[in-house]
């Protein structure tokens, strides 16, 4: 009787220093400029609780949901920002993404992804940035399925908005797309390879979408030189984060991309040629360097004979 006591006791503590936490993330001080990093130290204090049943269910207890909906609707966009990370890392668990589901009062994995598709101009790069962080940490989960399945499924919606997201004139947006590509794209591999068609599709209309970014072949015509430059940086951003990873190397073997670098090389653009440079160097120095033979499947443009020696001699 007296450990169940202390331990009622020892949890009813844990929720009052959360619940006191939580608080400080809604409340701006009063008098002068308030430090950017107040915010990213909340978010760091905060995130742990997230990521662990036992202080899941502590959080939940001391309303953190209730905080979430509130720091949406603040009118500080760096609360709002905080808010978005910490929802996604909350639903990377079965516990809380059933949590979060199975609310009728308020959707708040839908605000999260309505973010990324808004594609509006006037909101904060930060907000941007934080919702596409806030859906990546959805699915590291454990498992990650339902979470992939509730965000791509059957529809290109979200991958869609993800890759025009890769032409933001913020690289830390841009670059927190990039991110969200990778991790759609592993965890559809893990599912495809255990028989799962939705993520099968999802992995043939992806690759074929980079592909043709990459070969220009679906660029507007008002896209800028410089913005397709920038884009295509982006792409072998991709490319480069998805070499470490066995899922991530399956993937590009697939679609072709890295073959595809080689005629970069020769690219007129100085930043062009040395990010394709990179993404064939992170190849062979991570033992990937089979995946730049073009697969017999075709791809977004095969590498010439003087492009491939070119590239055996780096």
């Amino acid at each position: 009787m007296l450990y169940f006591c202390f331990r009622i006791d020892a949890e009813s503590v844990i929720v009052q220093k959360m619940d006191l936490k939580l608080r400080t993330l809604l409340e701006i001080p009063s008098g002068g400029e308030v430090d950017d990093t107040r915010f990213e130290k909340l978010f760091d204090m905060l995130r742990p609780y997230c990521l662990q049943v036992a202080t899941l269910e502590c959080f939940m207890k001391a309303g953190c949901i209730d905080v979430f909906m509130r720091a949406l609707d603040h009118v500080d966009f760096r609360v709002q920002a905080v808010g978005l990370r910490l929802i996604g890392h909350f639903a990377s668990s079965r516990r809380g993404f059933d949590e979060l589901r199975g609310r009728v009062d308020v959707d708040l994995l839908g605000r999260l992804r309505a973010v990324v598709q808004l594609q509006s101009a006037d909101l904060e790069p930060l907000v941007v940035d934080s919702a596409l962080k806030g859906l990546t940490a959805l699915l590291q989960g454990a498992d990650g399925s339902a979470q992939w399945h509730w965000l791509v499924g059957s529809s290109t919606t979200v991958p869609e908005a993800v890759l025009l997201h890769l032409q933001h004139p913020s690289n830390f947006v841009a670059a927190s797309a990039v991110a969200l590509l990778v991790e759609v794209a592993t965890v559809a591999v893990r599912l495809a390879s255990a028989g799962d068609a939705e993520a099968a599709a999802a992995l043939r209309w992806l690759g074929s979408a980079l592909q043709s970014m990459m070969s220009g072949s679906d660029a507007p015509t008002l896209l800028s030189d410089s913005t397709r430059n920038h884009v295509v940086v982006r792409l072998f951003d991709v490319v480069i984060a998805c070499l470490p990873s066995t899922e991530g190397a399956s993937f590009l073997r697939d679609t072709n991309l890295l073959p595809a670098s080689i005629s970069f090389l020769r690219h007129d653009v100085r930043t062009v040629r040395r990010r394709a440079l990179d993404a064939i160097s992170v190849a062979c120095a991570q033992g990937r360097a089979a995946l730049l033979a073009p697969e017999s499947n075709g791809g977004p443009e095969r590498a010439s004979d003087d492009d491939t020696r070119a590239c055996a001699a780096l």
